[in-house]
């Protein structure tokens, strides 16, 4: 029996995989779609969740499994005597990537092939990202994803429970992604990261981005504001402190004058008496 494993985030599950899941399926006696649990990710639908949606989305397919896995993909595949790793390419820029995983996947599981599938015309723009993109800003989302699962995904969404992160925590997410990331053996510094996950974290550093920005703008405009106001108060007390200066000068010649006139009144008086 041939068994594949067709692994990803599926944050949430588009129609784009399913056109990889439904291909894949013909191909080989058993299909075991892998749903990919990581501690370093947040993604926006628990791994429970994302198996319910696979599930559901490919109940009429006989021949195809849905689970969660979390590890090396290569061990994986060999827990599961799989031969092969199936992967949709969207693009030719995703196969430099591809093949070097498929690569290191390869070199620590030398039983373990990899196949490529280009995926539909149709779907080479779709992505799990622009879905909850679309969703969130109030859009349609007919054409992405399975009709069986679309008014979950979409009330999941807007209901807010898909929060955003921060950028630190994003930051700290991908710091210890690539510090918990395992070797490529003879590669040096090199490491193996989930293109998925990693792809998947830069949108959401990307749409994280502009909140960040508006609240650092905000606490900028603030402290212009204060220091504006300290100007303004240190200007008035200046100002103050000029003029009680001259009045001092003032009063103070007032009292010199004062004083010399009446010492010269004194000295008068006592050219009189003499």
């Amino acid at each position: 029996m041939k068994i594949a494993i067709y692994p990803g985030s599926f944050d949430p599950v588009t129609l784009g995989h399913l056109d990889i899941i439904r291909r894949a399926s013909i191909m080989f006696d058993r299909l075991i779609v892998a749903v990919m649990h990581n501690q370093n990710k947040k993604p926006a639908f628990t791994a429970e969740e994302r198996v319910e949606f696979l599930k559901r989305t490919t109940a009429d397919l006989p021949n195809v499994e849905v689970e969660s896995f979390d590890g090396l993909l290569a061990d994986y595949a060999k827990q599961k005597n799989a031969c092969a790793i199936v992967k949709g390419l969207r693009a030719v820029s995703d196969f430099e990537y591809e093949f070097q995983m498929a690569l290191a996947n390869r070199k620590l599981n030398p039983e373990l092939d990899t196949v490529f599938l280009m995926t539909s015309a149709e779907y080479m723009y779709l992505s799990s990202s622009i879905v909850k993109d679309i969703a969130v800003h109030g859009g349609g989302v007919a054409d992405f994803v399975p009709e069986g699962i679309m008014q979950d995904i979409v009330r999941r969404i807007r209901k807010g429970r898909v929060k955003m992160a921060t950028l630190e925590e994003l930051i700290n997410r991908m710091y210890d992604m690539v510090q918990d990331a395992k070797g490529i053996p003879l590669a040096g510094e090199k490491c193996i990261v989930e293109r998925d996950h990693m792809l998947d974290m830069l949108d959401e550093l990307r749409e994280a981005l502009p909140n960040d920005l508006q609240q650092a703008q905000e606490i900028v405009a603030k402290r212009s504001e204060m220091l504006a106001s300290g100007k303004r108060e240190a200007e008035a007390i200046r100002r103050q402190a000029e003029e009680d200066a001259r009045q001092m000068v003032s009063e103070t010649e007032i009292v010199v004058a004062a004083r010399r006139k009446a010492k010269g009144s004194t000295g008068q008086c006592r050219d009189s008496g003499s």
